[in-house]
């Protein structure tokens, strides 16, 4: 049986951690449970930072001159779904976790788990608004962009306390998020995509993150994709360039279920429909 440890601070936190070599943190535990059904070993130790209670909850905050809304990391997927400061200023976010496991596990699972399984569907959307996060390496705070905390971190050197997302005007940006599963049930994705872009009255593009992830793919930003339509106008000759870019930068894998061109097509398909649509109603406009 696994032994269990349950701090009530982050410093801790930490100092259990880093007690218990083998140990293994725990926020909501829906991951870990998914893993133990399907055969993998119970870890001897647990970390658990279910009663930290100053990393859970959403709220406005100021950072370095900008607002933020800061969301703890052992806040329910649940809660976050349904907030009023994520639907109205990072509504893609809300989507996203309406569609991570069932409502049980969306009333267990945390969002700082979903991150750092590095996997998780709530990572894209994350990255389409452009999300922070904060970590406690036992001598500091330090605030990052998520995009820098997947590419050099991890949850053995440090521990995440919290995610912040840039306020975002949603009425001169456009957000965009799916799902691609195996079926239309608790299923691990095939593909997940993210867009937030903004994009002036003349269909010049101001800005615009295009975001993939889901099932075993890395999540990462597209940023050559990014580039080549950044500061440009939409137009159909430049999406039908776009959607071969998109499939050429994306880094996906193969399995029993779908081959890595079929999800590298999917994610651009997603993205340039998106895209369209958008440039018709525009235009029409």
């Amino acid at each position: 049986m696994a032994k269990v440890q349950i701090p009530d601070t982050v410093e801790k936190a930490w100092e259990s951690i880093q007690q218990e070599l083998n140990g293994t943190i725990i926020s909501g535990g829906t991951l870990l449970q998914i893993k133990w059904e399907a055969g993998e070993v119970v870890p001897d130790s647990l970390v658990s930072l279910e009663w930290i209670k100053e990393i859970s909850g959403i709220d406005d905050v100021s950072h370095c001159g900008r607002n933020f809304i800061k969301i703890g990391a052992m806040t329910p997927l649940a809660v976050c779904m349904k907030h009023p400061l994520i639907l109205e200023n990072a509504r893609v976010l809300a989507e996203a976790c309406k569609q991570i496991g069932s409502p049980a596990v969306r009333n267990r699972g945390s969002i700082g788990g979903n991150i750092c399984s590095r996997i998780g569907d709530s990572i894209p959307a994350l990255l389409a608004v452009d999300a922070e996060v904060t970590t406690y390496d036992g001598n500091q705070y330090r605030t990052m962009r998520l995009i820098e905390w997947l590419e050099f971190y991890n949850s053995k050197s440090t521990l995440l306390t919290e995610i912040l997302i840039p306020y975002n005007k949603q009425e001169s940006s456009c957000f965009f998020y799916k799902k691609i599963g195996r079926r239309e049930a608790f299923t691990g994705a095939l593909i997940t995509v993210a867009i937030c872009c903004k994009v002036n009255s003349d269909m010049s593009v101001e800005n615009i993150r295009l975001c993939v992830g889901g099932g075993q793919n890395q999540p990462n930003r597209l940023r050559r994709s990014e580039s080549f339509l950044l500061n440009d106008k939409i137009t159909s000759l430049k999406l039908e360039k776009l959607q071969e870019k998109i499939e050429d930068e994306i880094s996906s894998y193969t399995d029993a279920f779908a081959t890595k061109e079929y999800r590298k097509t999917v994610a651009a398909n997603l993205m340039i429909a998106y895209l369209s649509d958008l440039f018709s109603e525009r235009t029409k406009g």
